[in-house]
C-alpha cells in the first residue's frame, strides 16, 4: 500500500468506529494493518475486527425493554379512563403500574451493577445478565398480563357509556319520591338483592334528559356485583351523569326537583 492509501485506510477506520459507536483506541490500528496486503484487503481485516466489538443483543434484555414500552402505553390508556371509571379502580391500576416500574428499575440497577464489575469478562457479564434477566422477566411479565387484563375489562365496562350530546330538555311532571324496594335476582351471581326501583326509574329519566343511555347490566345486577367488575353504583352513576350535564349546560338542580328527587338526594347528587 502507498502512504496515501494508509491515510485513507485510517480515515475509513475512524469513520467505521464512529458509525458502530466504539472507541478507536480499543483497536491497535498499526498492529492490524498488513503493509504487504492491498488497501481493500486491509479494509476487510479492519472491518471484521471492528464488528467483533459490537455487543450481541441479549434477547432477554430486549424482552425487558419491550415490557417497559408496553407499560408506557398502558399508562396512557389508564389516563384516558380517569374521566370514565371510578377513581378507586383507576388508582388501584396506577399503584400496580408503579409497583411494576419499581421492580423494573430494581432489575435495571442490578444489571448495571453486574456490567460494572471489572473482574468479569465480557462473556461472563453476558451469561450472568441473561440469567438475571430470565429470573425477573417471568414475574414481571405475569404482573403485566394481570394489569393488561384489568385495563381491558375496565375499558369494556366504560365502553357502553356514550358521548353526551346536546339535547332539548323538557320538564316532565313526576309524582313525589317514594322508595319502592323490591327483591331481584342478580343475573351474574344468582343471588337475591334489594333494589329501589323508584330511584332507578328517576335516574333513568335523568339519563334520558341528559342524552345518556344506561346499560342493561344496571337493571339486572346489584351495586356490589357491578363494583366488583368496574361499574359504578346507581348513586355513583346518577352523580356522574348530573355532574357532566351541569358542566355542559344541559341540566340544573331544578331538573332534579322536577324529577321528584328529595332535597337530601339532590344535596347528595350535587355534593363534590
Amino acid at each position: 500500500m502507498t502512504f496515501i492509501e494508509v491515510m485513507r485506510l485510517y480515515e475509513f477506520f475512524l469513520d467505521k468506529c464512529r458509525e458502530i459507536g466504539i472507541d478507536p483506541a480499543m483497536i491497535d490500528f498499526e498492529a492490524e494493518v498488513d503493509w504487504s496486503l492491498s488497501y481493500y484487503e486491509n479494509q476487510a481485516i479492519l472491518e471484521t475486527k471492528i464488528l467483533k466489538f459490537i455487543p450481541t443483543p441479549i434477547p432477554e434484555f430486549e424482552e425487558l425493554e419491550y415490557y417497559k414500552k408496553r407499560v408506557e402505553e398502558l399508562e396512557k390508556r389508564v389516563r384516558e379512563l380517569e374521566r370514565l371509571a371510578r377513581p378507586e379502580v383507576v388508582d388501584k391500576l396506577k399503584r400496580e403500574i408503579e409497583e411494576w416500574k419499581r421492580k423494573y428499575e430494581e432489575a435495571k440497577r442490578m444489571i448495571e451493577k453486574i456490567k460494572a464489575t471489572k473482574e468479569l469478562t465480557e462473556e461472563d457479564v453476558r451469561l450472568i445478565v441473561r440469567e438475571t434477566i430470565k429470573e425477573v422477566t417471568l414475574p414481571l411479565g405475569e404482573i403485566l398480563k394481570g394489569i393488561v387484563k384489568k385495563i381491558k375489562e375496565l375499558e369494556r365496562a366504560v365502553a357502553e357509556v356514550p358521548t353526551i350530546e346536546k339535547v332539548e330538555v323538557t320538564l316532565p311532571a313526576f309524582p313525589p319520591r317514594e322508595k319502592r324496594i323490591i327483591k331481584k335476582i342478580d343475573v351474574l351471581t344468582k343471588e337475591e338483592y334489594e333494589a329501589d326501583v323508584d330511584f332507578e326509574f328517576r335516574v333513568t329519566h335523568l339519563a334520558r334528559l341528559a342524552g345518556f343511555s344506561i346499560p342493561r347490566i344496571f337493571y339486572e345486577t346489584s351495586d356490589k356485583t357491578r363494583k366488583a367488575i368496574g361499574y359504578p353504583t346507581w348513586w355513583e352513576l346518577a352523580k356522574s351523569m348530573f355532574r357532566q350535564s351541569i358542566e355542559r349546560g344541559l341540566l340544573t338542580p331544578q331538573h332534579l326537583n322536577a324529577l321528584g328527587f328529595t332535597d337530601e338526594e339532590i344535596s347528595k347528587l350535587m355534593d363534590d
